[in-house]
């Protein structure tokens, strides 16, 4: 295990590893993010070396995303506290035998959140032909962004998981209640509620404002396909609930995609989601997703190929029984490394011992950090 010495002056918050390895940033309360470059030295070592430090925002900096684009190189998302999204070229070059990195901003944006961005996230840049930034903030929203550049960054849709998941079932009680069940059944297999651009004025709807808390999105990653016909996000919100939805690119909508009945009735966290994370792609005929709160961990097996493409599909699910503040998966996704920090810093190992057997998880190592 490689320790890491940043120059941030108090908490930090997230660490991300762009999609080559050689790149690495933090960021902090401090208002900062770091950016780190990897160097293998004699005996193949790898260490990490500073490279740039980015000050631009005016608070709390809570996440950081990376994306390998194939015209632009290494891009850097940063969102928190202060509701603005930033977006960075970094360019990589060397003098001296020395790598150096610098950073060229593209136009920031103060996006339509009307509370603090929890998390950035772009959509894999294969699935789709224009860059696309997902954001999820305590006001209960995911919006998506379509990147331009120098331009500004317009919201193309916005979902509200709790807002619409409480109007739905209020739908249906009241359908049923007056007899209207195809109705209620038509209403329930829809779509969810899509706003396409959003209003400069950015009141929201008056039946969500009592939720901007309570309803508020704290984790959001999508499905690391490799086509447009498996843009697949998942969400986490406050209330420990977990959502799962299909992004339609002809229209700019996205649809629910069921989960599996369990038997609280929902599947649920007991303490707010703190992060959700897709296993990696490698050819199997299922996926894992792992689901952190800070009192248990649950992973969740799809048998399918894709969520987003197979209609009958089924869902097997593990619950760890203690919390974890983020997830990483391996390559070959049968190790999953879980990271702590409630009474003290550790990493827990998981590994898969039977393929076969989604309840064949255990703990195999247990770490402290320095």
């Amino acid at each position: 295990m490689t320790s890491l010495v940043t120059q941030h002056k108090t908490y930090v918050h997230h660490i991300a590893l762009d999609p080559s390895g050689t790149l690495l940033a933090s960021c902090s309360s401090d208002k900062t993010v770091e950016v780190f470059h990897r160097r293998t030295v004699t005996g193949g070592e790898a260490i990490w070396e500073p490279g740039c430090m980015i000050h631009d925002h005016s608070g709390p900096v809570l996440r950081i995303a990376w994306c390998q684009h194939r015209e632009h190189g290494p891009l850097l998302a940063t969102a928190g506290a202060d509701r603005w999204i930033y977006i960075y070229r970094i360019i990589i070059s060397s003098h001296e035998g020395r790598t150096l990195l610098h950073t060229v901003r593209w136009s920031p944006v103060r996006g339509y959140e009307k509370d603090v961005i929890t998390n950035v996230a772009f959509v894999p840049p294969q699935q789709y032909h224009a860059l696309l930034l997902s954001t999820a903030s305590l006001d209960g929203c995911v919006r998506l962004y379509e990147v331009h550049q120098p331009q500004q960054f317009p919201c193309v849709c916005r979902i509200s998981p709790e807002a619409d998941a409480a109007a739905e079932g209020a739908s249906e009680s009241t359908a049923s209640a007056v007899g209207m069940y195809a109705g209620a059944a038509s209403h329930s297999a829809g779509s969810a509620a899509v706003e396409r651009r959003e209003d400069a004025s950015g009141s929201p709807p008056v039946s969500s404002v009592p939720m901007l808390r309570s309803g508020g999105v704290t984790a959001i990653d999508w499905f690391p396909g490799s086509s447009e016909r498996t843009m697949t996000l998942a969400v986490g919100t406050v209330s420990g609930r977990f959502f799962l939805y299909r992004y339609i690119k002809d229209s700019s909508s996205f649809m629910t995609i069921s989960l599996p009945p369990v038997e609280a009735g929902v599947l649920r966290c007991s303490a707010p989601v703190c992060n959700v994370s897709w296993a990696p792609c490698v050819g199997r005929r299922f996926q894992l997703l792992s689901i952190c709160s800070r009192r248990e961990v649950f992973l969740l097996r799809l048998n399918c190929v894709s969520p987003s493409i197979d209609e009958k599909r089924s869902f097997e699910l593990f619950r760890v029984p203690f919390g974890a503040a983020s997830a990483s998966w391996s390559r070959s996704s049968t190790l999953l490394y879980l990271a702590r920090d409630d009474r003290h810093t550790q990493m827990v190992v998981l590994q898969m011992a039977n393929p076969l057997d989604h309840q064949s998880w255990k703990v195999v190592s247990r770490n402290a950090v320095e």
